[in-house]
C-alpha cells in the first residue's frame, strides 16, 4: 500500500524519495495529471508550493541503475483550515426595513463549525435571528439600534479558524450641515453619507475650506464634498468621532 502523508493548504511540502542502491540510484517523479506548482530540488525531493486540494492523489517515485528499477507512491492528502467569504460587507436599514440578510461563505475541512456574532455576543436561533442551511442569517422584525452593528461570522476546524464582518447601519441618506445627529452610540449616524461608512476609529470633519464664502464641507475617509450656503455658521474644525 502507498505511504500516506497529509499537507495543509497553501503551505510548501516537500515529499522525499530515499532511493539507495549500488551503484546509486537515479530517480525520477511521476505527479498526478494536471500539478503543475512542483518541482524537484538539488536533492530529488520533490517540492510543492502552495498545495491546493487538486494536487490530492499518488505522487510516484521510480529509482533505476543498471541492475533495475524499482518504484515507490507516496498518497498526498490536502486538508483545509478554514476560509470564509461575506459578500455584503455593509448593510443599510431604513426607516421601512423590517428584515435583512447577511450571506456567509464558509469552507474547509470537516468538521467545519460556523458561529455567529453580533457585537461580540454569541446569535442565538430563535423567532426573530434565522440561520438556513447555506449558513445566511436572518434578522426579522428590525425595530431598534439593538439590532444595528457588526455581524461576524466565525468558522472554525482543527486546523484554525478564520472570520468576516458585515457592517449593518442605520441609512441617514444625504447629509448636510443642517443636519442633527442623536449621541453616537453603536454608529454614529453622521458617518454616513450616501452609503459611505466607517466603524469606530474613523472620523468626519466639518471645516472652513476657504476662509471665506462660498464654503466646502470638507471630510475624510471618502465621503464626498457638498456646497454649502454662505449663510451656514462653521467653526473652523468640528470633529466627530465615530
Amino acid at each position: 500500500m502507498p505511504s500516506v502523508i497529509t499537507a495543509v493548504a497553501w503551505e510548501t511540502k516537500i515529499i522525499h524519495c530515499n532511493a539507495v542502491g549500488e551503484p546509486k540510484p537515479t530517480t525520477s517523479w511521476s505527479p498526478p495529471p494536471n500539478v503543475n506548482n512542483i518541482y524537484e530540488n538539488k536533492d530529488k525531493d520533490l517540492v510543492m508550493i502552495n498545495v491546493e486540494k487538486k494536487d490530492q492523489g499518488p505522487y510516484q517515485c521510480t529509482a533505476t541503475n543498471v541492475f533495475g528499477t524499482d518504484t515507490f507512491t507516496v498518497l498526498l492528502q490536502v486538508k483545509e483550515s478554514p476560509v470564509v467569504k461575506i459578500k455584503t460587507k455593509h448593510i443599510a436599514v431604513g426607516k421601512s426595513t423590517t428584515n435583512f440578510g447577511i450571506d456567509c461563505e464558509a469552507t474547509g475541512e470537516s468538521p467545519l463549525n460556523v458561529q455567529w456574532y453580533h457585537n461580540g455576543a454569541p446569535v442565538v436561533k430563535d423567532g426573530k435571528h434565522i440561520i438556513l442551511p447555506d449558513r445566511t442569517l436572518l434578522v426579522l422584525g428590525v425595530s431598534s439600534p439593538n439590532d444595528l452593528g457588526n455581524y461576524m461570522c466565525v468558522a472554525s476546524n482543527n486546523l484554525g479558524s478564520a472570520n468576516r464582518t458585515a457592517v449593518v447601519y442605520e441609512d441617514k441618506g444625504t447629509v448636510t450641515c443642517d443636519s442633527v445627529f442623536l449621541p453616537c452610540e453603536l454608529m454614529c449616524g453622521s458617518g454616513v453619507h450616501s452609503g459611505v461608512i466607517k466603524t469606530r476609529g474613523g472620523e468626519v470633519i466639518w471645516e472652513n475650506a476657504a476662509a471665506s464664502p462660498p464654503y466646502l464641507a470638507s471630510t475624510r475617509n471618502g465621503i464626498s464634498s457638498s456646497a454649502l450656503s454662505t449663510s451656514t455658521s462653521l467653526s473652523e474644525a468640528i470633529v466627530v468621532s465615530v
